[in-house]
């Protein structure tokens, strides 16, 4: 009896077995539209990072939060690009001048951005060291970009150096 009625189950629909057909193209475009808002729509340097002075340079420790538009923070394949300024202060200049420029991070494949992401914290870590160009700096202002196939984003953070 019991088989009976899965059977009659199974062949009625009960397995919600599609009863229009769809295409490719209008499944493509239904996913993408949905999707849309899963995107990394905001980039922040988090304010757990920080910077200190080592024997020889300095050492940062990076974390960088993904948002999308419903204010989550989130994994997403892209590339890091990470660069260190000297702060000016009252100056004419509008940039301040880039004293270091870290490799690009790929964080593209699933297993590369695994290994920066740090779920607990919800955010990307970075470690990065940096030797000691000219004067000793007080504090450095960290640039941080994301390259996606979604765009690109970007953010600055101020770190004192401890």
């Amino acid at each position: 009896m019991v088989k009976l009625i899965v059977c009659i189950l199974i062949f009625t629909g009960g397995c919600g077995v599609f009863t229009s057909s769809v295409s490719l193209e209008e499944c493509k475009h239904s996913c993408e539209s949905q999707y849309a808002g899963f995107k990394p729509e905001v980039l922040r340097v988090s304010p757990l990072s920080s910077a200190s002075k080592v024997s020889g340079g300095y050492q940062f420790e990076v974390y960088v939060e993904l948002e999308d538009n419903f204010g989550s923070n989130i994994k997403h394949p892209g590339v890091f690009r990470i660069e260190a300024y000297r702060p000016k202060k009252l100056s004419a200049v509008s940039k301040a001048e880039r004293i270091f420029k870290w490799d690009d991070i790929n964080a593209v494949s699933a297993k590369d951005n695994n290994s920066y992401w740090r779920d607990m914290m919800r955010s990307y870590s970075f470690h990065l060291q940096m030797p000691e160009k000219g004067s000793a700096l007080s504090e450095c202002v960290i640039e941080v970009t994301f390259i996606s196939e979604t765009g690109m984003l970007n953010t600055q953070k101020t770190l004192q150096i401890d």
